[in-house]
């Protein structure tokens, strides 16, 4: 029995960072054999309204498909597919407090498609997008 999970949130531009973790050739190699495509370089940020932090929540207490880094240079990420307005996706969650201390606080999430999710649906930074995961 699973619960359908919706998250609101508004588009961001992040620093950049996506873009290097999604070229790596471990990395592409994982997402294409667990989850079934390639990852466009880059991520798209959500910065998550009031109302779906407690969804963020249940989400990142899930098991998750794991991304496993072949070295300790990188932190593990744990994934979950997701479909966003038919385009195949997966919201991407680091394993490394540092990095979202740092880099994103606990109202961002991070979603990777095959292609630019901005692009494919029209929109940019300030967009309302909704998210569900079945």
């Amino acid at each position: 029995m699973s619960e359908k999970m919706i998250i609101r949130g508004t588009v961001f531009s992040g620093l950049g960072q996506g873009g290097f973790f999604t070229q790596l050739d471990w990395v592409k190699q994982q997402f294409q054999d667990k989850l079934g495509f390639v990852p466009f370089p880059g991520t798209l940020n959500l910065k998550v309204e009031q109302e779906s932090l407690d969804v963020v929540k249940k989400l990142r207490a899930r098991e998750g498909i794991d991304i496993v880094p072949p070295s300790p240079d990188f932190c593990q990420a744990k994934s979950f597919p997701i479909s966003i307005s038919g385009i195949e996706a997966a919201i991407v969650v680091p394993e490394a407090e540092h990095f979202t201390k740092d880099v994103h606080s606990g109202d961002v999430i991070e979603v990777i498609a095959p292609v630019n999710i901005k692009k494919a649906l029209s929109i940019q930074d300030g967009d309302q997008l909704t998210i569900t995961i079945e």
